[in-house]
């Protein structure tokens, strides 16, 4: 089991406060969690509507809708092929789910090459 024993403290302006806040809603983490996404040097993701997870789901029916007929025909070599495409259909799943959900690496190196351009014209 991981243990977190070291607090840290951090103080914002309002208008720093009420941006976190708004990115905080966006992807639907605790502070904690975020701001330990950014410190391992990945950006959190806005979290989808629900409409996204509504077609998810559809996708996910029809791909056991499809093993259901496919069981039903009762011939091998058929079967076979109609589960390379429900298999084909989950695999799209996953690979949206990683699109849209998962958090993606960051470029920190270039993120703070970008903060000190933006330091030196302020």
């Amino acid at each position: 089991m991981r243990t977190r024993n070291n607090r840290i403290s951090l103080y914002l302006d309002d208008k720093e406060l009420e941006r976190f806040n708004r990115k905080l809603k966006q992807t639907g983490l605790n502070r904690s969690t975020y701001l330990r996404q950014l410190i391992a040097g990945y950006g959190p993701t806005p979290m989808p509507d629900d409409r996204f997870w509504s077609y998810m789901n559809r996708i996910s029916e029809l791909a056991d809708k499809i093993d259901e007929i496919a069981f039903r025909m009762g011939k091998p070599d058929e079967i076979i092929e109609i589960l390379k495409e429900t298999k084909a259909w989950r695999y799209l799943r996953c690979e949206i789910e990683k699109y849209y959900i998962v958090p993606k690496k960051i470029d920190t190196k270039q993120i703070l090459k970008s903060g000190a351009k933006n330091d030196e014209k302020g």
